[in-house]
């Protein structure tokens, strides 16, 4: 519900950071004075008024009866979300692992797109034995959506690749797997609250139905959006803090741009 929406720290935090990118811009801009003025690589102005936009749309959403067509409570609700699943941050351990070692001649982990000042070390088990997802420098109370929306933009990598984005087909097939799993999961808490001491013989769940498929994938497109925006002003601050050589301004501007072409592909009713 709307309650739920309002707990989740995305918005929140993205305001922040556009708020404190424009003090870390005003004071370089002092330093080096008016003749040396840098120019944002996204207005502030246009990002927070896109900003309040989508924060409007995705309550909305999350706040939509279970009658309603576009209805998601798998990714709707708020809970600690990792917020920066990209290739780098999902590794392979165990059987699964050791195969995708034996494929690539290398280590169990996905491609390492990292952005530049990763560096936690802290781990935790994934939904799977063969899953272990790390950094959690980024991790806070978000929509569940979020995590799935933003892990469809990194297939784009750090060079912002946006052919790579996921297919519709894809995206479509990827909501299939989440929402067996979320079912299977619900069905085995099930029989594990009501079970006696006979083993449970529960038939596995019946495959989601393509409403619930579109509602996902519906919902978790507005959630790559929110991602592009997220990323975009974390980009400008890092311009007047990070000692990477890396352009963030650059990143901050492909981020944005990709955010107004799938906005405008959703608003034509094409895409997200």
């Amino acid at each position: 519900g709307s309650r739920e929406c309002d707990e989740s720290s995305l918005f929140p935090t993205i305001r922040d950071w556009i708020a404190l990118a424009d003090k870390l811009g005003a004071e370089a801009e002092e330093k080096a004075g008016a003749a040396k003025k840098p120019s944002p690589s996204v207005s502030s102005t246009e990002l927070r008024a896109e900003v309040a936009l989508l924060e409007e749309e995705i309550k909305a959403s999350c706040s939509r009866s279970s009658s309603s067509s576009g209805f998601c409570p798998e990714l709707s609700r708020v809970v600690f979300c990792h917020m920066d699943l990209l290739p780098g941050n999902i590794m392979t351990t165990g059987e699964l692992g050791a195969e995708k070692e034996k494929a690539s001649g290398g280590g169990g982990s996905s491609d390492l797109n990292e952005k530049p000042e990763k560096g936690s070390s802290k781990t935790i088990s994934g939904p799977g034995s063969n899953l272990q997802f790390i950094d959690f420098e980024y991790g806070r109370r978000c929509h569940a959506g979020f995590d799935v929306g933003n892990h469809w933009c990194e297939y784009a990598g750090l060079d912002c690749d946006w052919s790579r984005y996921p297919s519709e087909e894809q995206q479509r097939r990827f909501a299939r797997a989440y929402l067996s799993e979320a079912d299977s999961i619900s069905i085995s808490k099930s029989s594990s609250s009501t079970s006696t001491s006979s083993p449970s013989t529960s038939s596995p769940p019946s495959p989601p139905s393509e409403e619930r498929v579109s509602a996902f994938v519906q919902l978790a497109r507005l959630f790559s959006l929110a991602a592009h925006l997220f990323w975009t002003a974390w980009g400008k601050v890092q311009v007047h803090v990070s000692p990477i050589d890396f352009d963030y301004g650059a990143y901050a501007r492909s981020r944005f741009d990709d955010f107004r072409e799938r906005k405008k592909e959703k608003k034509g009713g094409v895409g997200v």
